[in-house]
């Protein structure tokens, strides 16, 4: 408002103005023109055609919600491949287990081997991985240091078996050469190491008993002369004493048994017994474990 125009009123004439009114009405004059306001205010937003809602918004809710509802099913699909590996690799994990400790049995069947071990090279491929594969779940095992023993030890007692035979059929050969020229292949060298070897363990020899077989008609000639389950000699001619045979034969028992080669077999046997011990001890702690530490190149990643 322009200063110019306004007009100066005192106090003493403000005052007249008001004297003669009352303050109740007024104040309720000015009410009533403050609801009539705010009432048209109401009336008029009424009134006012309600705004339509953005399509660019409903747009972007739509996408909002099938985005979140593909999410939701990617996840499941995502957590049920993930439960169904997880199913496959526990089963993968138990059953290479059990293929772990059938290896480990094995080794225990073959140290009980009574000539050579079962699992000697060249392997299978598959005894191959499984035997690397309990090697790599247990390097630190005294396992593999008893079987090599063991293996070392079986070794040793073939090599002696087999000078102890070439040894011992030579002179089979010259003893009875004289007697038998016509059967020159005699070989007694395998009864003989069976002799040996029970002389070493302090187990008798008194059931392998001496006996004549006579063939009946149609059969080989001669007879034939029988040592426990050792068959000693066959075709032996009627002129010839079967019982010189076998006086030869019981001077080569008697011989074998005072041989310094009795403690050779004496030696080898323990330390097989030694090795096999500690491989049947190690084996069953390997299977009361169950579970195997540790990866190998045939477990799952």
């Amino acid at each position: 408002m322009d200063e110019d125009n306004l007009i100066a009123i005192s106090d003493d004439e403000l005052e007249s103005l008001f004297k003669d009114t009352d303050l109740e009405d007024l104040e309720k004059a000015v009410t009533e023109d403050t609801s009539a306001v705010s009432d048209k205010t109401e009336k008029d937003q009424a009134d006012k055609p309600e705004q339509p809602k953005d399509d660019s918004e409903s747009k972007k809710s739509g996408d909002l919600g099938i985005a979140l509802s593909q999410e939701r099913e990617k996840t499941r699909r995502e957590r049920e491949q993930r439960d169904v590996r997880g199913g496959l690799l526990r089963e993968a994990t138990l059953r290479h287990m059990e293929d772990l400790l059938a290896m480990a049995r094995r080794l225990r069947e073959a140290e009980d081997a009574t000539q050579v071990p079962v699992l000697r090279e060249p392997y299978d491929v598959a005894t191959s991985l499984l035997l690397e594969g309990l090697h790599r779940h247990l390097p630190r095992s005294p396992l593999w240091k008893a079987r090599e023993q063991w293996v070392k030890a079986i070794g040793d007692r073939g090599a002696l078996r087999q000078a102890f035979e070439v040894h011992w059929n030579k002179k089979t050969g010259k003893l009875l050469a004289p007697l038998l020229p016509a059967l020159p292949d005699i070989q007694w060298a395998s009864g003989l190491w069976l002799a040996a070897e029970r002389m070493a363990a302090n187990q008798p020899i008194d059931d392998m008993i001496y006996q004549v077989v006579v063939p009946a008609a149609g059969q080989i000639k001669g007879r034939s002369l029988l040592w426990g389950s050792y068959d000693l000699v066959r075709g032996v001619p009627e002129d010839v004493s079967i019982d010189a045979v076998q006086e030869i034969h019981e001077d080569l028992v008697r011989r074998v048994l005072k041989a310094p080669e009795v403690a050779g077999v004496a030696a080898v046997r323990a330390r097989i017994a030694t090795a096999r011990g500690r491989v049947d001890r190690e084996v069953e702690l390997v299977l009361l474990r169950r579970l195997l530490p540790g990866h190998c190149g045939v477990c799952q990643q």
